[in-house]
């Protein structure tokens, strides 16, 4: 052995070692540091605010919250009450997120020094408050190609954290699929119930205040739909969400009426969270979360740091493949944009024009807009000067801002995820932005070079799914496509193909539900296709209670699948109508003693029919295809 490189060899060890140990320690006095400076921080502002400060937290969950998994709801409520017990009396106006490791409460500072010294919390940032982002796009966009090639966002979900959207307005009708409320952590809440939470049918309804028609706008670039007017993903749908709340600050509302409109922080996590479980708990293929709202802080590089809940729950999402599309913000900054569209992993959206006018719009149409934030960091370009789209009631109104660009590109988002459900949040922006248009800044004192404006036209021929084969051949027979149902009724039709069906499945709304029974007894398409193996067996069916559905339009969407994997697929688009409850057991439930009985061209008029005391008038219109009545129209009286 060589002693002389042995004991060299170890004294570089021992010095590495050394060395290592060094650096672990000084990085642990810097994050002992950065946590101290944090807590003063929030300290001094509690004490300028009369003793308490209100925070969001993350908590150490002990597993129960992994990234890209279901969360363990009942791990995660034991973890965060095991920590709020080591709080004590120091805190009040608590919210527990159901799927991330998150708490919002206000906190005394007795109470933050306690966090301070406890390993537990694992990181803190003040709820903080947000504005809307506000000061004919398709074609511009690309979406007509997009159509043509048949990508819709057909199938995909984009949720709207915003201030409601208004689901009966014409340009909606029938997008709206999913509604909650998430309002008044701080403030007044606007939920219909008056509570701080809210979930179901009405539940996302706009608010009556200065800009509550803010998220109906919004929604309607997304996903509306109308025949000679369209938003980018017309085939999506849309899940509002409504976070806004009164604020009676005077000194915050500035220029507008108190109260005014206010997003907290709270409350859009909560409504982050509530997308989470939607999809990993639910099934729901959503592609992308639009928040068209921020603060005036500028940020000239990513603000991870600043708020690090923002920044998990962005991330969390963007692990189960759903972008967080953020507007930049309108305060002309050339070289920085606000939060939350400066996060690093947000999909941050600045405003170019779709026409001329003096002032927004002074260098042209497909130029920035004036009021447009940007920095070298910003994600992609869409149009958000001058916009026309729906506004609560039935009216339409013409708007500019990064708010209404931000939906552009969460409307491309869902039409690029109908085209590869696969694709991850990475592999989408990439796609946008190597096939964007180059625009730089060209305002005066403008520095950023080279952003990417989206631009849907290289979908052109692309629109031919390798595994969607002619081939098979399907009907769905029932619901009929424009029929009006309820109550309970059948699902079926018939399926085959030159190598046989391996199972069919359907969707309600692009919501997969679960498989078919199929082998059901068809000398019909025995004949039509004999050649196909196994077509005298082909028919598929089950019942279905349609009064498990909200009342409305509603699309029903059956696969049939072969063995290799290939498919074809058929859908209806089917009206919805239903009394107070689903389903009825007692005989004597129905009252006709004051009904009365008509008729008229087309059908029979049951008038003030009776179900446990609630009266309806019902119309029957008699079907030539199944020879019966069938009811058409229900109507509360």
């Amino acid at each position: 052995m060589n002693l002389r490189r042995y004991l060299l060899n170890g004294l570089l060890l021992t010095g590495v070692l050394a060395m290592s140990l060094a650096s672990m320690a000084q990085a642990a006095n810097d994050t002992r540091g950065e946590r101290t400076a944090l807590f003063s921080s929030l300290e001094d502002r509690a004490l300028a605010n009369g003793g308490r400060i209100s925070v969001i937290v993350r908590i150490d969950d002990q597993g129960a919250f992994q990234p890209g998994r279901a969360t363990n709801k009942e791990k995660l409520r034991a973890a965060q009450d095991a920590f709020l017990d080591k709080l004590g009396g120091h805190v009040e106006h608590i919210t527990r997120f159901t799927a991330f490791p998150f708490l919002a409460y206000t906190v005394e500072t007795a109470g933050l020094s306690i966090m301070k010294n406890d390993d537990q919390v694992l990181s803190v940032q003040e709820n903080l408050p947000r504005r809307p982002s506000l000061q004919q796009s398709g074609p511009l966009l690309g979406a007509p190609v997009a159509w043509d090639a048949g990508y819709t966002g057909e199938g995909q979900y984009v949720a709207v954290i915003d201030s409601g959207v208004d689901g009966s307005h014409t340009f909606l009708k029938g997008s709206v699929a999913v509604e909650a409320c998430f309002s008044g952590y701080l403030g007044d809440s606007v939920c219909p119930n008056g509570q701080e939470e809210q979930h179901g049918a009405g539940a996302a309804v706009p608010c009556d205040m200065g800009g509550c028609a803010h998220g109906t706008h919004v929604a309607g670039i997304v996903a509306g739909n109308m025949t000679k007017m369209h938003g980018i993903a017309r085939n999506a749908k849309i899940i509002a969400l409504q976070v806004g709340s009164g604020d009676n600050d005077k000194d915050y509302c500035g220029d507008d009426p108190v109260p005014c409109l206010t997003f907290w922080d709270a409350d859009i996590l909560k409504a982050m969270d509530f997308v989470y479980d939607l999809k990993q708990n639910q099934g729901y293929e959503i592609a992308a979360v639009n928040m068209s709202l921020g603060g005036e802080d500028k940020f000239t590089s990513p603000c991870d740091a600043d708020y690090p809940e923002y920044h998990d729950a962005i991330q969390w999402l963007r692990d189960i493949s759903v972008a967080t599309v953020v507007a930049s913000g309108n305060e002309s900054y050339k070289d920085g944009l606000t939060a939350p569209a400066c996060f690093s992993n947000a999909i941050s959206v600045g405003s170019i024009c779709d026409s001329k006018d003096n002032d927004e719009c002074r260098l042209g149409v497909g130029e920035l807009a004036d009021s447009s934030n940007v920095a070298n960091y910003l994600s992609l370009l869409a149009p958000g000067a001058w916009i026309t789209s729906s506004v609560p009631g039935s009216g339409y109104g013409t708007w500019t801002g990064t708010s209404m660009a931000a939906p552009h590109v969460a409307g491309a988002w869902a039409i690029m995820k109908q085209r590869n459900p696969n694709a991850s949040v990475a592999d989408i922006l990439k796609e946008l932005r190597d096939n964007g248009d180059l625009l730089s800044d060209n305002r005066n004192g403008g520095v950023v070079q080279n952003m990417r404006i989206v631009n849907l036209d290289f979908l052109a021929g692309s629109g031919n799914d390798p595994m969607l084969d002619e081939n098979i051949k399907l009907g769905l027979e029932e619901p009929a496509n424009g029929s009006v149902v309820t109550g309970i009724g059948n699902l079926r039709g018939w399926a085959t193909g030159p190598d046989g069906i391996s199972y069919v499945e359907y969707y309600i709304d692009g919501k997969l539900q679960a498989r078919i029974p199929y082998g059901g007894t068809r000398g019909d398409i025995a004949n039509r296709f004999a050649d196909n193996p196994g077509s005298r067996f082909s028919g598929y069916g089950a019942s279905f209670n349609y009064s498990l559905l909200p009342a409305g339009i509603h699309t029903f969407k059956v696969r049939a699948y072969a063995s290799s994997g290939k498919y074809n697929e058929r859908e209806s688009t089917v009206q919805t109508i239903k009394f107070h409850k689903a389903y009825f057991g007692d005989p004597d439930a129905m009252d006709i003693s004051s009904s009365n009985v008509s008729r008229d061209a087309t059908g029979v008029i049951l008038e003030n029919i009776k179900l446990e005391g609630v009266p309806y008038d019902i119309r029957l219109e008699w079907s030539k295809a199944s020879q019966q009545f069938g009811i058409v129209d229900i109507k509360g009286r």
